[in-house]
């Protein structure tokens, strides 16, 4: 008993060196911008998830009703799309039912498919433009280029 006791415990120790050993926390920083378009669309409820392209992290920004948003972003080429947050605090994960309601282009609502991609910097950016009227058939597009 105590041979496998010590080896569980020398097994456990081995995994915890491989977890995690790449796993570098992301620094999250200020953001905020606009979301622009050509046609009139109705922002309540809406947020912007930033994710980094690299998978180490994740922010949000709430959008006002005049499009204008504001919150944090990882540090990195990050990849912005649209999430739809009924209320404060909703879970961004399960809002993307409400993409299904929205006559905003379905591509926006997701990161695959989104073209707002862009580099964070690690003092924040302001002035980022995620425009609607972006071209979501190519991949790679600047739609969200705008970032300062």
């Amino acid at each position: 008993m105590h041979k496998s006791c010590l080896a569980l415990l020398f097994a456990f120790f081995v995994g915890l060196q491989g977890c995690g050993s790449d796993f570098v926390p992301v620094k999250l920083v200020p953001v905020s911008g606009n979301i622009s378009s050509a046609k009139p669309f109705d922002s309540s409820g809406l947020g912007v998830m930033f994710v980094n392209a690299k998978g180490g992290g994740s922010g949000i920004a709430k959008v006002e009703s005049d499009g204008t948003f504001a919150g944090e972003a990882p540090v990195g080429d990050c990849v912005a799309y649209l999430y739809g947050a009924a209320q404060e605090g909703a879970d961004p994960a399960a809002a993307h039912a409400d993409s299904g309601k929205s006559k905003t282009k379905k591509a926006f609502w997701n990161a695959e498919t989104s073209p707002w991609k862009m580099e964070i910097l690690a003092e924040g950016n302001t002035d980022i433009d995620l425009s609607l009227d972006a071209d979501t058939a190519s991949s790679g597009a600047a739609g969200g280029h705008g970032a300062k």
